[in-house]
């Protein structure tokens, strides 16, 4: 199909795919921006600080340059005032101005408060059995990921697919329909999306293709109404296209993983891709007191280390299993930061697998985890900047059963090709960053597709998180966005 048929045709879909979309945006998850209506292609591509995928297919010809079908307006938030912008020049506050900025952005913060969503045990399972994959290697370095970020472009390759090769992802996702699974993301994107000028957490994805693939316009249409995917068209393996590609990857991820993006380009069998996104940012409910920063020893796995430890003493939650120790610390916007720490002598990839985590990690105010406390905690973590590097996931996904998407002549992608191209996923990249400081949390993912116990013993206690340690950064409805392991501070 033409790049101007597939124009013409996004009108023209079919009417049983515009009722499931709008069945799918009246049970009110949220109120979509409002679209440009060019959107072409399916690629596989996801990143979340993340990944992207690559189907392989030999094309011959030349192709035309790049092209955007469909760009994303993201819904407009209050802007959270900024108190120093409210000083006057004689020194006094504005008080009525700051108000007036600050109500709205106050009314809308307390609303997405109160609509905190149960956690979602799928993407919980999810993320327990993916856990286990990427993070249980013993070698002492660094280790991190975005389960969110990887869900969210399953779930756009999942679109793209049809057959057993779509019933493997869904079994893997937990989700027993494609209809499930798009309200799921739908809800998913209105509960993380923040940008209030000073936080954010924004979900971005995209559909890359070659001239040459026969796309099916309805496909691209449920994966610009339920996944906010730009998409872009052009010669793939040119190098314009694979430069376009990581403009857009450090666009989404705020710069923040520019070495990782570096690498990432389309080679000469690339025939689509789709690319999934998070950027991350939101200070804490407290912050930390920089004066009370100070070097300390971390014990790494290869000897001790001098880092800078950031500590409190408060009134918090305290929990406990039999082989660790935690303690959350909220986040202004929403969400958490959990850190949890292995009993001396445990090793901390041994809480993958610890169910007692896993409940901590999925407790809600209905659910709450049993072994809890509160006590004025002594608490000393070291900041740090930690990235995971690309890594490959093909062998992760494949150990959850999606094996299908991987194997040329078994990959169905016949709900995006018009015809039988062949697709087939050649490979999947994911890379992720996450950065901690008196102020606050940052972090970033994207996803490629080319294609624990401590009993409390008093009312006061010390937790220091000098050995290698597990965090996982929680948004609304505790949904995973960020795991990692840290080993080197």
């Amino acid at each position: 199909m033409e790049r101007e048929q597939l124009q013409d045709a996004i009108g023209k879909v079919d009417d049983s795919l515009t009722a499931e979309t709008d069945r799918i945006l009246r049970k009110g998850v949220r109120k979509l921006p409002v679209w440009t209506r060019l959107v072409a292609a399916a690629a596989a591509i996801c990143l979340v600080a993340g990944g992207v995928l690559f189907w392989g297919k030999t094309k011959p010809g030349p192709r035309q340059e790049a092209v955007v079908l469909a760009q994303p307006i993201y819904p407009e938030r209050a802007a959270r005032p900024i108190e120093e912008d409210y000083m006057k020049q004689d020194g006094s506050f504005d008080n009525d101005g700051y108000d007036e900025a600050y109500d709205p952005w106050a009314e809308e913060a307390f609303k997405r408060r109160q609509l905190q969503p149960e956690p979602d045990q799928a993407l919980l399972n999810f993320t327990d059995k993916l856990s286990r994959q990427i993070l249980a290697e013993d070698d002492g370095e660094n280790h991190l990921y975005s389960p969110l970020n990887i869900y969210l472009c399953l779930a756009m390759l999942a679109e793209t697919t049809g057959g057993e090769t779509r019933e493997e992802i869904l079994s893997a996702l937990e989700v027993d329909t494609i209809e499930d699974l798009r309200t799921k993301a739908a809800n998913m994107w209105e509960a993380q999306y923040i940008d209030d000028g000073v936080s954010i957490s924004k979900l971005a994805s995209s559909v890359w293709l070659d001239d040459s693939l026969q796309i099916r316009p309805e496909t691209m249409k449920l994966l610009a109404d339920i996944y906010m995917a730009s998409a872009f068209q052009g010669d793939l393996p040119s190098k314009r296209m694979s430069e376009k590609l990581r403009s857009w990857l450090n666009e989404q991820t705020g710069g923040l993983l520019e070495e990782s993006i570096k690498g990432v380009g389309f080679d000469q069998e690339t025939v689509m891709a789709l690319s999934t996104t998070i950027l991350f940012k939101d200070d804490w409910q407290n912050e930390f007191y920089e004066g009370s920063t100070k070097p300390g020893v971390f014990h790494s796995p290869d000897g001790d280390i001098e880092v800078d430890f950031m500590s409190e003493k408060k009134l918090n939650q305290y929990y406990w299993g039999d082989s660790f120790s935690a303690i959350g610390r909220s986040l202004s916007s929403s969400g958490r930061m959990m850190f949890i720490l292995p009993d001396e002598g445990v090793e901390v990839t041994s809480l993958l697998s610890d169910p007692q985590v896993k409940s901590l990690l999925g407790s809600s105010i209905s659910r709450p985890y049993p072994q809890q406390k509160d006590l004025m905690v002594n608490l000393k973590v070291p900041k740090f900047d930690i990235a995971s590097g690309n890594i490959s996931l093909a062998e992760a996904l494949e150990q959850l059963g999606i094996r299908r998407a991987f194997t040329t002549g078994m990959a169905d992608f016949s709900p995006t090709t018009a015809e039988d191209e062949g697709l087939f996923v050649s490979d999947v990249f994911h890379s992720a960053r996450v950065m901690i400081d008196e102020k606050g949390v940052t972090g970033a993912a994207f996803t490629l597709m080319l294609c624990a116990a401590g009993k409390p013993t008093g009312e006061e206690i010390d937790l220091i998180f000098d050995w290698p340690f597990l965090f996982v950064v929680q948004g609304t409805g505790n949904m995973p966005l960020f795991v990692g392991i840290v080993n080197q501070p």
